[in-house]
């Protein structure tokens, strides 16, 4: 691949996804192929990492940009935050060092530091939080990196973001569409249907998918036991 990206040059398509076979630019490709450059026994290859590693390096010298999405509306900063293990943690810092914009979010609403949090890839994670991201951006679902971490049961990840400032009751306020859901549901005697709904602090979600262990980090980072969410519990 690193021949082929040298030879083509300048007719190279970077910065077109419509080009890609799969809809991504070659960019995108080297970073979603890292994923596949660990073996079913979980080895790393490492002759395929560092290949995949020296494209990518290539093409951001060649200009390639590092803020475009591809057809899933993710940037590759996105991609590298969802990769797991050292690899991850290598290709987000690969990227970070190209100055991208890191809070720019997906089609879901969601940065790179929701992709990071929402895999459990707690290096990632710090990495963009050294980066400068903002910690309570909510997605299009209205789900804090915290509220992500919380309901997952991620523990070291809801540590970290909280020690970098995420505030530990903060929730975004409910939508108008899910207020009108809510008294709708309560008319026909179906509250118990909103338990899922992300308008909560962070303890709430803990509590409604059953992490316990979380539930206990939470309240021993300040976590309010008597804080309400939207829903008045």
């Amino acid at each position: 691949m690193l021949l082929l990206i040298v030879h083509l040059g300048p007719n190279l398509p970077l910065n077109d996804p419509a080009a890609g076979k799969d809809k991504n630019t070659p960019l995108h490709t080297c970073i979603k192929y890292l994923d596949h450059a660990v073996t079913n026994g979980g080895e790393i290859n490492v002759a395929a990492t560092h290949h995949l590693i020296k494209c990518a390096v290539a093409l951001l010298k060649m200009k390639a940009d590092l803020d475009l999405k591809n057809a899933d509306t993710r940037t590759p900063l996105m991609q590298a935050a969802r990769v797991s293990g050292p690899l991850g943690e290598a290709s987000t810092a690969m990227l970070l060092a190209f100055k991208p914009k890191v809070d720019i979010v997906d089609g879901r609403g969601m940065s790179a530091l929701h992709h990071a949090v929402e895999a459990g890839q707690g290096p990632a994670v710090k990495l963009l939080l050294a980066a400068g991201i903002r910690l309570q951006l909510p997605s299009s679902d209205g789900l804090t990196p915290l509220q992500l971490a919380a309901r997952a049961g991620f523990v070291d990840i809801a540590q970290l973001l909280v020690e970098k400032g995420a505030r530990v009751n903060f929730y975004p306020d409910a939508m108008p569409q899910e207020v009108a859901l809510e008294k709708a549901a309560e008319s026909l005697g179906l509250d118990d249907s909103l338990h899922d709904l992300p308008r909560m602090p962070p303890l709430m979600h803990a509590i409604v998918h059953n992490k316990a262990g979380m539930v206990e980090a939470l309240l021993g980072l300040g976590a309010d036991p008597i804080h309400a969410g939207w829903l008045g519990e």
